[in-house]
C-alpha cells in the first residue's frame, strides 16, 4: 500500500520502533575525541602526497620532452642547415652560416 506521494507506508507504531531503535543505536556509538582531527590530518595527507606525486610526474614528463628535443637537435649536422631544401622549384637554398660579404 503506497500513500499520496508514491511511498511505502508503514503500519502504525512501527515508523516509531525504528525511530527508537535507531537513537538507541546512535546513541551507543562513541566516536574519540580527537576523531575528526585525525580523520582531517590524514585526507591531508593523501591529498599533499597526490600533489607531490603529480608534480613529479610533471616534472618527469617535461626532463624527458626536453631531453629527447635536446638530443634530437644536437644530431643535426652544421653543414646541411637548409632554410629552403626545394631547389628546383625556384626557392633560395641558403647555407648555415650565410656568407659575409
Amino acid at each position: 500500500m503506497t500513500d499520496e506521494v508514491g511511498t511505502e507506508a508503514v503500519p502504525d507504531g512501527s515508523e516509531e520502533w525504528l525511530r527508537r531503535a535507531l537513537d538507541d543505536v546512535a546513541s551507543s556509538v562513541s566516536a574519540p575525541p580527537q576523531a575528526y582531527r585525525k580523520g582531517q590530518a590524514d585526507w591531508r595527507r593523501r591529498a599533499y602526497r597526490r600533489k607531490a606525486l603529480l608534480g613529479i610526474l610533471v616534472l618527469t614528463v617535461v626532463a624527458v620532452v626536453c631531453a629527447i628535443g635536446l638530443l634530437v637537435l644536437s644530431c643535426g649536422s652544421a653543414s646541411t642547415h637548409v632554410i629552403y631544401d626545394d631547389a628546383g622549384t625556384g626557392t633560395a637554398v641558403v647555407p648555415f652560416p650565410p656568407a659575409s660579404s
